[in-house]
Protein backbone atom coordinates (compact mmCIF):
# COMPACT_ATOMS: atom_id res chain seq x y z
CA UNK A 1 0.00 0.00 0.00
CA UNK A 2 3.01 2.28 -0.37
CA UNK A 3 2.34 5.58 -2.08
CA UNK A 4 4.54 7.93 -4.10
CA UNK A 5 2.09 10.76 -3.44
CA UNK A 6 3.10 13.74 -1.34
CA UNK A 7 0.33 15.71 0.34
CA UNK A 8 0.30 18.45 2.95
CA UNK A 9 -2.78 19.12 5.09
CA UNK A 10 -2.80 22.72 6.31
CA UNK A 11 -5.05 25.34 7.92
CA UNK A 12 -6.89 22.97 10.23
CA UNK A 13 -6.73 21.29 13.60
CA UNK A 14 -4.65 18.13 13.36
CA UNK A 15 -4.76 15.68 16.26
CA UNK A 16 -1.72 13.43 16.04
CA UNK A 17 -2.87 11.06 18.74
CA UNK A 18 -1.09 12.90 21.54
CA UNK A 19 -1.09 16.62 20.62
CA UNK A 20 -2.67 19.29 18.43
CA UNK A 21 -0.86 20.89 15.49
CA UNK A 22 -1.88 22.99 12.50
CA UNK A 23 -0.56 20.88 9.64
CA UNK A 24 0.90 17.53 8.67
CA UNK A 25 2.77 16.29 5.60
CA UNK A 26 2.73 12.77 4.17
CA UNK A 27 5.23 11.49 1.58
CA UNK A 28 5.57 7.96 0.23
CA UNK A 29 2.78 6.87 2.54
CA UNK A 30 4.47 8.03 5.76
CA UNK A 31 4.07 11.14 7.91
CA UNK A 32 7.24 13.19 7.43
CA UNK A 33 6.36 16.67 8.70
CA UNK A 34 4.26 17.80 11.67
CA UNK A 35 3.79 21.33 13.02
CA UNK A 36 2.62 24.72 11.84
CA UNK A 37 1.55 25.28 8.26
CA UNK A 38 4.59 27.23 7.16
CA UNK A 39 7.01 24.64 8.51
CA UNK A 40 5.14 21.75 6.88
CA UNK A 41 5.03 23.58 3.53
CA UNK A 42 8.77 24.23 3.70
CA UNK A 43 9.47 20.57 4.48
CA UNK A 44 7.26 19.29 1.66
CA UNK A 45 8.91 18.16 -1.60
CA UNK A 46 8.24 19.87 -4.92
CA UNK A 47 4.92 18.78 -6.40
CA UNK A 48 3.26 18.24 -3.04
CA UNK A 49 -0.51 18.55 -3.18
CA UNK A 50 -1.77 21.00 -0.57
CA UNK A 51 -5.13 20.26 1.05
CA UNK A 52 -6.72 23.24 2.77
CA UNK A 53 -8.62 21.84 5.74
CA UNK A 54 -10.47 25.15 6.14
CA UNK A 55 -10.66 24.67 9.89
CA UNK A 56 -11.75 21.03 9.79
CA UNK A 57 -10.14 18.44 12.00
CA UNK A 58 -7.72 15.80 10.74
CA UNK A 59 -7.40 12.77 13.02
CA UNK A 60 -5.57 9.42 12.76
CA UNK A 61 -7.28 6.70 10.78
CA UNK A 62 -9.53 4.49 12.90
CA UNK A 63 -8.64 0.86 13.60
CA UNK A 64 -11.09 -1.98 14.28
CA UNK A 65 -9.00 -4.48 16.21
CA UNK A 66 -11.45 -7.41 15.98
CA UNK A 67 -14.05 -8.27 13.35
CA UNK A 68 -15.04 -11.24 11.21
CA UNK A 69 -14.53 -10.83 7.49
CA UNK A 70 -16.60 -13.62 5.94
CA UNK A 71 -19.41 -13.10 8.44
CA UNK A 72 -19.53 -9.36 7.76
CA UNK A 73 -19.60 -9.91 4.01
CA UNK A 74 -22.28 -12.60 4.12
CA UNK A 75 -24.36 -10.52 6.52
CA UNK A 76 -24.75 -7.93 3.75
CA UNK A 77 -26.37 -10.50 1.46
CA UNK A 78 -28.22 -12.72 3.92
CA UNK A 79 -31.48 -12.21 5.84
CA UNK A 80 -31.13 -9.96 8.87
CA UNK A 81 -32.83 -11.50 11.91
CA UNK A 82 -31.85 -8.83 14.43
CA UNK A 83 -34.73 -7.46 16.46
CA UNK A 84 -37.18 -10.22 15.45
CA UNK A 85 -39.86 -10.68 18.12
CA UNK A 86 -41.28 -14.11 17.33
CA UNK A 87 -40.69 -17.30 15.39
CA UNK A 88 -43.28 -16.18 12.85
CA UNK A 89 -41.29 -13.00 12.25
CA UNK A 90 -38.13 -15.07 11.77
CA UNK A 91 -39.97 -17.16 9.20
CA UNK A 92 -41.23 -14.06 7.38
CA UNK A 93 -37.75 -12.60 7.14
CA UNK A 94 -36.38 -15.85 5.76
CA UNK A 95 -39.03 -16.05 3.06
CA UNK A 96 -37.74 -14.92 -0.30
CA UNK A 97 -34.13 -15.51 0.71
CA UNK A 98 -33.74 -18.58 -1.47
CA UNK A 99 -33.55 -17.38 -5.13
CA UNK A 100 -30.10 -18.05 -6.58
CA UNK A 101 -28.75 -19.43 -3.30
CA UNK A 102 -27.40 -22.86 -2.42
CA UNK A 103 -28.14 -22.32 1.26
CA UNK A 104 -29.82 -19.80 3.54
CA UNK A 105 -27.36 -18.18 5.96
CA UNK A 106 -29.02 -15.73 8.34
CA UNK A 107 -27.80 -13.86 11.40
CA UNK A 108 -28.99 -12.05 14.48
CA UNK A 109 -31.84 -13.91 16.22
CA UNK A 110 -31.99 -13.23 19.93
CA UNK A 111 -33.99 -15.52 22.18
CA UNK A 112 -34.30 -12.78 24.82
CA UNK A 113 -36.44 -10.81 22.36
CA UNK A 114 -38.52 -13.67 20.99
CA UNK A 115 -42.04 -14.22 22.32
CA UNK A 116 -41.24 -17.94 22.61
CA UNK A 117 -38.29 -17.13 24.94
CA UNK A 118 -36.29 -20.09 23.64
CA UNK A 119 -33.86 -21.02 20.90
CA UNK A 120 -35.42 -22.07 17.60
CA UNK A 121 -34.70 -25.72 16.83
CA UNK A 122 -34.43 -28.04 13.88
CA UNK A 123 -38.13 -28.92 13.95
CA UNK A 124 -39.12 -25.24 13.89
CA UNK A 125 -37.00 -24.62 10.80
CA UNK A 126 -38.26 -27.79 9.12
CA UNK A 127 -41.86 -26.61 9.58
CA UNK A 128 -40.99 -23.40 7.74
CA UNK A 129 -40.05 -25.56 4.72
CA UNK A 130 -37.43 -23.20 3.25
CA UNK A 131 -36.43 -25.74 0.59
CA UNK A 132 -32.70 -25.22 1.15
CA UNK A 133 -30.13 -25.97 3.84
CA UNK A 134 -30.52 -23.22 6.43
CA UNK A 135 -28.14 -21.98 9.14
CA UNK A 136 -29.48 -19.36 11.53
CA UNK A 137 -26.83 -17.78 13.77
CA UNK A 138 -27.72 -16.36 17.16
CA UNK A 139 -26.75 -12.70 17.57
CA UNK A 140 -23.63 -13.69 19.58
CA UNK A 141 -22.57 -16.16 16.82
CA UNK A 142 -21.71 -18.78 19.44
CA UNK A 143 -24.90 -20.74 18.70
CA UNK A 144 -26.56 -21.61 15.40
CA UNK A 145 -29.67 -23.57 14.50
CA UNK A 146 -29.72 -25.77 11.39
CA UNK A 147 -32.62 -27.42 9.58
CA UNK A 148 -32.55 -31.09 8.58
CA UNK A 149 -31.37 -30.25 5.06
CA UNK A 150 -28.33 -28.46 6.48
CA UNK A 151 -27.56 -31.29 8.91
CA UNK A 152 -27.76 -33.76 6.02
CA UNK A 153 -25.58 -31.60 3.78
CA UNK A 154 -22.90 -31.48 6.49
CA UNK A 155 -23.12 -35.21 7.20
CA UNK A 156 -24.34 -34.74 10.77
CA UNK A 157 -26.43 -37.56 12.18
CA UNK A 158 -27.51 -38.98 15.51
CA UNK A 159 -24.26 -40.90 16.03
CA UNK A 160 -22.06 -37.87 15.26
CA UNK A 161 -19.70 -36.98 18.10
CA UNK A 162 -19.20 -33.55 19.58
CA UNK A 163 -16.27 -31.82 17.86
CA UNK A 164 -13.31 -30.38 19.81
CA UNK A 165 -14.30 -27.16 21.55
CA UNK A 166 -17.99 -27.45 20.76
CA UNK A 167 -21.22 -29.34 21.24
CA UNK A 168 -24.06 -30.71 19.11
CA UNK A 169 -27.40 -30.02 20.73
CA UNK A 170 -29.57 -33.07 21.42
CA UNK A 171 -33.09 -33.65 22.70
CA UNK A 172 -34.16 -37.13 23.73
CA UNK A 173 -31.04 -38.49 22.03
CA UNK A 174 -31.84 -36.80 18.71
CA UNK A 175 -29.96 -33.88 17.15
CA UNK A 176 -32.04 -30.75 17.73
CA UNK A 177 -30.19 -28.73 15.09
CA UNK A 178 -28.36 -26.47 17.53
CA UNK A 179 -24.59 -26.12 17.34
CA UNK A 180 -22.59 -24.52 20.14
CA UNK A 181 -19.23 -22.72 20.09
CA UNK A 182 -16.56 -24.80 18.30
CA UNK A 183 -19.23 -26.93 16.62
CA UNK A 184 -20.06 -23.94 14.43
CA UNK A 185 -16.88 -24.73 12.49
CA UNK A 186 -18.83 -27.67 11.05
CA UNK A 187 -20.84 -25.19 8.97
CA UNK A 188 -17.65 -24.21 7.08
CA UNK A 189 -18.59 -26.03 3.82
CA UNK A 190 -21.84 -24.06 3.52
CA UNK A 191 -20.21 -20.79 4.59
CA UNK A 192 -17.20 -21.28 2.32
CA UNK A 193 -19.38 -22.02 -0.70
CA UNK A 194 -21.45 -18.88 -0.07
CA UNK A 195 -18.41 -16.69 0.53
CA UNK A 196 -16.66 -17.95 -2.61
CA UNK A 197 -19.49 -16.51 -4.72
CA UNK A 198 -19.49 -13.17 -2.86
CA UNK A 199 -16.44 -11.47 -4.35
CA UNK A 200 -18.45 -8.40 -5.39
CA UNK A 201 -19.92 -8.10 -1.90
CA UNK A 202 -16.44 -8.49 -0.39
CA UNK A 203 -15.20 -5.57 -2.46
CA UNK A 204 -18.28 -3.53 -1.51
CA UNK A 205 -17.70 -4.22 2.19
CA UNK A 206 -14.01 -3.27 2.05
CA UNK A 207 -14.71 -0.09 0.09
CA UNK A 208 -17.45 0.91 2.52
CA UNK A 209 -15.03 1.12 5.44
CA UNK A 210 -13.47 4.39 4.30
CA UNK A 211 -16.80 6.20 4.67
CA UNK A 212 -16.66 5.20 8.35
CA UNK A 213 -13.12 6.49 8.82
CA UNK A 214 -11.69 2.98 9.14
CA UNK A 215 -8.22 2.55 7.67
CA UNK A 216 -7.16 -0.75 9.33
CA UNK A 217 -9.17 -3.80 10.36
CA UNK A 218 -8.12 -7.06 12.03
CA UNK A 219 -10.17 -10.04 10.78
CA UNK A 220 -10.14 -12.86 13.34
CA UNK A 221 -9.59 -16.62 12.90
CA UNK A 222 -9.29 -16.25 9.14
CA UNK A 223 -9.19 -18.99 6.52
CA UNK A 224 -7.15 -18.65 3.31
CA UNK A 225 -10.24 -18.11 1.17
CA UNK A 226 -11.24 -15.09 3.27
CA UNK A 227 -7.89 -13.38 2.82
CA UNK A 228 -7.39 -14.37 -0.81
CA UNK A 229 -10.83 -13.11 -1.81
CA UNK A 230 -10.35 -9.85 0.10
CA UNK A 231 -7.14 -9.16 -1.80
CA UNK A 232 -8.35 -10.32 -5.22
CA UNK A 233 -11.74 -8.58 -4.97
CA UNK A 234 -10.01 -5.19 -5.19
CA UNK A 235 -8.44 -5.31 -8.64
CA UNK A 236 -6.63 -2.57 -10.49
CA UNK A 237 -6.47 -0.19 -7.51
CA UNK A 238 -4.81 0.03 -4.10
CA UNK A 239 -6.46 -1.74 -1.19
CA UNK A 240 -8.86 0.71 0.49
CA UNK A 241 -7.99 -0.57 3.98
CA UNK A 242 -5.09 -2.30 5.72
CA UNK A 243 -5.73 -5.92 6.74
CA UNK A 244 -4.16 -7.35 9.90
CA UNK A 245 -5.62 -10.88 10.14
CA UNK A 246 -5.30 -13.32 13.04
CA UNK A 247 -5.18 -16.89 11.79
CA UNK A 248 -7.13 -19.79 13.27
CA UNK A 249 -5.71 -22.24 15.79
CA UNK A 250 -5.23 -24.97 13.19
CA UNK A 251 -2.45 -22.96 11.51
CA UNK A 252 -0.16 -23.38 14.50
CA UNK A 253 2.67 -25.79 13.84
CA UNK A 254 2.29 -25.43 10.08
CA UNK A 255 -1.16 -27.00 9.90
CA UNK A 256 -3.93 -25.95 7.55
CA UNK A 257 -3.82 -24.79 3.93
CA UNK A 258 -1.43 -22.08 2.77
CA UNK A 259 -2.31 -18.45 3.41
CA UNK A 260 -1.77 -15.73 0.80
CA UNK A 261 1.63 -14.04 1.04
CA UNK A 262 1.86 -10.77 2.97
CA UNK A 263 1.80 -7.50 1.03
CA UNK A 264 2.15 -3.85 2.07
CA UNK A 265 -1.60 -3.89 2.76
CA UNK A 266 -1.66 -7.34 4.37
CA UNK A 267 0.27 -8.39 7.47
CA UNK A 268 -0.56 -11.40 9.63
CA UNK A 269 -0.74 -10.17 13.20
CA UNK A 270 -1.15 -13.36 15.24
CA UNK A 271 -3.31 -16.35 16.07
CA UNK A 272 -6.81 -16.49 17.59
CA UNK A 273 -7.49 -18.90 20.47
CA UNK A 274 -10.59 -19.57 22.59
CA UNK A 275 -11.00 -19.93 26.36
CA UNK A 276 -14.83 -19.80 26.55
CA UNK A 277 -18.04 -18.88 24.72
CA UNK A 278 -20.51 -16.01 25.12
CA UNK A 279 -22.66 -14.49 27.86
CA UNK A 280 -25.66 -14.44 25.54
CA UNK A 281 -25.49 -18.21 25.04
CA UNK A 282 -24.46 -18.81 28.69
CA UNK A 283 -21.30 -20.54 27.49
CA UNK A 284 -18.91 -17.88 28.84
CA UNK A 285 -16.93 -19.43 31.69
CA UNK A 286 -17.81 -17.82 35.03
CA UNK A 287 -16.33 -18.40 38.45
CA UNK A 288 -19.86 -18.53 39.89
CA UNK A 289 -23.10 -19.78 38.25
CA UNK A 290 -25.27 -17.57 36.08
CA UNK A 291 -27.88 -15.67 38.07
CA UNK A 292 -30.64 -16.77 35.68
CA UNK A 293 -29.33 -20.33 35.28
CA UNK A 294 -27.98 -21.44 38.68
CA UNK A 295 -27.07 -24.87 37.34
CA UNK A 296 -24.54 -23.52 34.84
CA UNK A 297 -21.37 -21.45 34.91
CA UNK A 298 -20.18 -22.16 31.38
CA UNK A 299 -17.01 -24.09 30.68
CA UNK A 300 -13.76 -23.93 28.70
CA UNK A 301 -14.11 -25.22 25.13
CA UNK A 302 -10.73 -27.00 25.23
CA UNK A 303 -8.71 -28.62 28.03
CA UNK A 304 -6.30 -26.25 29.76
CA UNK A 305 -3.39 -28.31 28.44
CA UNK A 306 -4.48 -27.44 24.89
CA UNK A 307 -4.19 -23.73 25.68
CA UNK A 308 -0.69 -24.28 27.07
CA UNK A 309 0.32 -26.17 23.93
CA UNK A 310 -1.15 -23.49 21.68
CA UNK A 311 0.73 -20.74 23.52
CA UNK A 312 3.97 -22.66 23.05
CA UNK A 313 3.28 -23.26 19.37
CA UNK A 314 2.45 -19.59 18.82
CA UNK A 315 5.78 -18.57 20.36
CA UNK A 316 7.62 -21.00 18.12
CA UNK A 317 5.81 -19.58 15.07
CA UNK A 318 6.58 -16.00 16.12
CA UNK A 319 2.87 -15.16 16.37
CA UNK A 320 1.16 -13.05 19.02
CA UNK A 321 -1.84 -14.69 20.66
CA UNK A 322 -5.33 -13.21 20.87
CA UNK A 323 -7.34 -15.29 23.35
CA UNK A 324 -11.13 -15.05 23.46
CA UNK A 325 -11.99 -14.83 27.18
CA UNK A 326 -15.30 -13.27 28.26
CA UNK A 327 -16.10 -14.71 31.69
CA UNK A 328 -14.04 -14.16 34.82
CA UNK A 329 -13.31 -17.90 34.97
CA UNK A 330 -11.86 -17.87 31.46
CA UNK A 331 -9.84 -14.71 32.09
CA UNK A 332 -8.39 -16.17 35.30
CA UNK A 333 -7.43 -19.40 33.52
CA UNK A 334 -5.72 -17.52 30.69
CA UNK A 335 -3.78 -15.37 33.16
CA UNK A 336 -2.60 -18.56 34.88
CA UNK A 337 -1.43 -19.91 31.52
CA UNK A 338 0.40 -16.65 30.76
CA UNK A 339 2.07 -16.77 34.18
CA UNK A 340 3.23 -20.36 33.63
CA UNK A 341 4.58 -19.55 30.17
CA UNK A 342 4.88 -15.81 29.50
CA UNK A 343 4.35 -15.17 25.76
CA UNK A 344 7.30 -13.60 23.96
CA UNK A 345 5.04 -11.15 22.17
CA UNK A 346 2.52 -9.06 24.09
CA UNK A 347 -0.70 -11.09 24.22
CA UNK A 348 -4.26 -9.90 23.73
CA UNK A 349 -7.42 -10.84 25.55
CA UNK A 350 -10.49 -10.59 23.35
CA UNK A 351 -13.55 -9.13 25.13
CA UNK A 352 -12.38 -9.50 28.77
CA UNK A 353 -15.96 -8.71 29.73
CA UNK A 354 -16.42 -9.74 33.38
CA UNK A 355 -13.62 -8.17 35.43
CA UNK A 356 -14.27 -7.77 39.18
CA UNK A 357 -11.67 -5.76 41.14
CA UNK A 358 -9.48 -8.71 42.12
CA UNK A 359 -9.26 -9.78 38.49
CA UNK A 360 -8.46 -6.24 37.37
CA UNK A 361 -5.49 -6.28 39.73
CA UNK A 362 -4.28 -9.56 38.20
CA UNK A 363 -4.73 -8.16 34.71
CA UNK A 364 -2.73 -5.07 35.65
CA UNK A 365 0.11 -7.27 36.88
CA UNK A 366 0.17 -9.32 33.64
CA UNK A 367 -0.60 -6.35 31.33
CA UNK A 368 -2.10 -7.99 28.23
CA UNK A 369 -3.84 -5.74 25.74
CA UNK A 370 -7.62 -5.92 26.14
CA UNK A 371 -9.64 -5.77 22.93
CA UNK A 372 -13.09 -4.57 23.95
CA UNK A 373 -16.41 -3.99 22.21
CA UNK A 374 -18.07 -0.97 23.85
CA UNK A 375 -21.26 -1.50 21.85
CA UNK A 376 -21.91 -4.75 23.77
CA UNK A 377 -22.86 -2.63 26.79
CA UNK A 378 -25.73 -1.19 24.74
CA UNK A 379 -26.89 -4.48 23.23
CA UNK A 380 -26.72 -6.64 26.37
CA UNK A 381 -29.88 -5.28 27.94
CA UNK A 382 -30.27 -8.51 29.94
CA UNK A 383 -26.90 -8.23 31.67
CA UNK A 384 -28.13 -7.60 35.24
CA UNK A 385 -30.63 -10.44 34.97
CA UNK A 386 -28.04 -12.86 33.60
CA UNK A 387 -25.19 -12.02 35.97
CA UNK A 388 -26.84 -10.29 38.91
CA UNK A 389 -26.24 -6.61 39.74
CA UNK A 390 -22.87 -7.13 41.46
CA UNK A 391 -21.23 -8.86 38.49
CA UNK A 392 -23.01 -6.61 36.02
CA UNK A 393 -21.34 -3.65 37.75
CA UNK A 394 -17.95 -5.07 36.74
CA UNK A 395 -18.85 -6.00 33.19
CA UNK A 396 -17.48 -3.76 30.41
CA UNK A 397 -15.74 -1.74 33.14
CA UNK A 398 -13.77 0.45 30.75
CA UNK A 399 -12.93 3.25 33.17
CA UNK A 400 -11.69 0.87 35.88
CA UNK A 401 -9.60 -1.11 33.41
CA UNK A 402 -8.06 2.01 31.92
CA UNK A 403 -7.37 3.45 35.37
CA UNK A 404 -5.45 0.28 36.18
CA UNK A 405 -3.03 1.15 33.37
CA UNK A 406 -4.25 -1.47 30.91
CA UNK A 407 -4.16 -0.90 27.14
CA UNK A 408 -7.72 -0.99 25.75
CA UNK A 409 -8.35 -1.44 22.04
CA UNK A 410 -11.73 -0.79 20.44
CA UNK A 411 -13.50 -3.11 18.02
CA UNK A 412 -16.91 -4.05 16.68
CA UNK A 413 -16.79 -7.86 16.52
CA UNK A 414 -18.80 -7.31 13.32
CA UNK A 415 -21.16 -8.68 12.21
CA UNK A 416 -22.23 -9.18 15.83
CA UNK A 417 -22.26 -5.39 16.26
CA UNK A 418 -22.28 -2.76 13.49
CA UNK A 419 -18.87 -2.26 11.90
CA UNK A 420 -19.41 1.51 12.27
CA UNK A 421 -16.77 2.51 14.89
CA UNK A 422 -18.67 5.66 15.84
CA UNK A 423 -21.37 3.53 17.48
CA UNK A 424 -18.65 2.02 19.66
CA UNK A 425 -17.13 5.42 20.39
CA UNK A 426 -20.47 6.77 21.58
CA UNK A 427 -21.10 3.67 23.69
CA UNK A 428 -17.68 3.97 25.34
CA UNK A 429 -18.38 7.60 26.24
CA UNK A 430 -21.91 6.93 27.55
CA UNK A 431 -22.82 6.19 31.16
CA UNK A 432 -24.77 3.05 32.09
CA UNK A 433 -26.97 2.62 35.16
CA UNK A 434 -25.64 -0.92 35.73
CA UNK A 435 -22.00 0.28 35.74
CA UNK A 436 -21.85 3.81 37.14
CA UNK A 437 -18.63 5.70 36.58
CA UNK A 438 -17.32 3.42 33.81
CA UNK A 439 -17.80 5.81 30.87
CA UNK A 440 -14.71 7.25 29.18
CA UNK A 441 -14.25 10.82 28.01
CA UNK A 442 -14.66 11.39 24.28
CA UNK A 443 -10.87 11.69 23.68
CA UNK A 444 -10.27 8.52 25.71
CA UNK A 445 -12.92 6.68 23.70
CA UNK A 446 -11.24 7.88 20.50
CA UNK A 447 -7.98 6.45 21.78
CA UNK A 448 -9.53 2.97 21.87
CA UNK A 449 -9.75 3.01 18.08
CA UNK A 450 -6.38 4.67 17.40
CA UNK A 451 -3.40 4.38 19.73
CA UNK A 452 -4.94 1.59 21.82
CA UNK A 453 -5.80 -0.56 18.82
CA UNK A 454 -2.35 0.09 17.33
CA UNK A 455 -0.68 -1.17 20.51
CA UNK A 456 -2.88 -4.26 20.58
CA UNK A 457 -1.85 -5.03 17.00
CA UNK A 458 1.81 -4.52 17.87
CA UNK A 459 2.06 -1.82 15.22
CA UNK A 460 2.67 1.60 16.79
CA UNK A 461 2.88 3.33 13.40
CA UNK A 462 -0.90 2.92 13.14
CA UNK A 463 -3.35 5.19 14.93
CA UNK A 464 -1.01 8.20 14.92
CA UNK A 465 -0.08 11.22 12.82
CA UNK A 466 3.31 11.78 14.42
CA UNK A 467 6.44 11.72 12.24
CA UNK A 468 7.22 8.20 11.04
CA UNK A 469 3.63 6.97 11.37
CA UNK A 470 1.77 5.49 8.43
CA UNK A 471 -0.10 8.26 6.67
CA UNK A 472 -3.64 7.13 7.51
CA UNK A 473 -5.94 10.02 8.34
CA UNK A 474 -9.58 11.08 8.51
CA UNK A 475 -10.88 14.57 7.79
CA UNK A 476 -13.92 15.28 9.97
CA UNK A 477 -16.29 18.21 10.24
CA UNK A 478 -16.62 18.29 14.03
CA UNK A 479 -15.47 21.31 15.98
CA UNK A 480 -15.37 19.56 19.37
CA UNK A 481 -15.01 15.99 20.60
CA UNK A 482 -18.66 15.96 21.59
CA UNK A 483 -19.85 17.15 18.19
CA UNK A 484 -17.53 14.66 16.53
CA UNK A 485 -19.15 11.75 18.37
CA UNK A 486 -22.63 13.13 17.73
CA UNK A 487 -22.03 13.45 13.99
CA UNK A 488 -20.40 10.02 13.82
CA UNK A 489 -19.84 8.65 10.35
CA UNK A 490 -21.87 11.55 8.95
CA UNK A 491 -19.02 13.83 9.93
CA UNK A 492 -16.40 11.92 7.93
CA UNK A 493 -15.47 14.14 4.97
CA UNK A 494 -12.52 12.18 3.60
CA UNK A 495 -10.37 9.19 4.53
CA UNK A 496 -6.77 8.64 3.47
CA UNK A 497 -4.69 5.45 3.57
CA UNK A 498 -0.98 6.09 3.10
CA UNK A 499 -1.88 9.60 1.97
CA UNK A 500 -4.14 8.32 -0.80
CA UNK A 501 -7.84 9.21 -0.67
CA UNK A 502 -10.04 6.12 -0.33
CA UNK A 503 -13.21 8.07 0.44
CA UNK A 504 -14.28 11.67 -0.23
CA UNK A 505 -17.68 13.13 0.54
CA UNK A 506 -18.93 15.90 -1.70
CA UNK A 507 -16.47 18.67 -2.61
CA UNK A 508 -12.97 17.50 -1.82
CA UNK A 509 -12.05 20.87 -0.34
CA UNK A 510 -8.56 20.61 -1.76
CA UNK A 511 -6.43 23.54 -2.80
CA UNK A 512 -5.18 22.73 -6.34
CA UNK A 513 -1.99 24.72 -5.85
CA UNK A 514 1.27 22.78 -5.91
CA UNK A 515 4.75 23.75 -4.80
Amino acid sequence: MASTRAVAFVNGRVFTGRRWVEAVGISDGVVDAVGDGAAVRRASPTGTEVVDLAGDWLVPGLVDAHLHLAGSVLALDGPDLRGARSFSELEQRLRGAAPGRRAVLARGWDDTLLAERRYPGRDDLDRWDLGLPAVLYRVCEHVATLNSLALDALGLEERSSDPPGGRLGRSNGRLDGRLYDGALALTAPLVGAAYATAAATTARFLRSLGALGLTTVAPMAVDPIEVAQAVSSISGEPMPVRLRPYVGRRFLGGGGPSLPSPTPALRYAGVKLFADGSLGARTAWLLEPYADAPGSSGSPPYPTADLDESLEAADEAGLAVAVHAIGDGAIAAVLEAFAARPPRLRPRLEHASVTPPGLIRRLAACRPSLVVQPRFAVSDTWLSERLGPDRARWTYALRSLRSAGLVLAGSSDAPIEPVDPWTGLRAAASSRPSSPGEALSAPEAFGLYTTGAAQALGEPRLGSLEAGALGDAVRVSGRSWESLLELGAGGVLATYVGGLPVFERGPAGRDPQRR
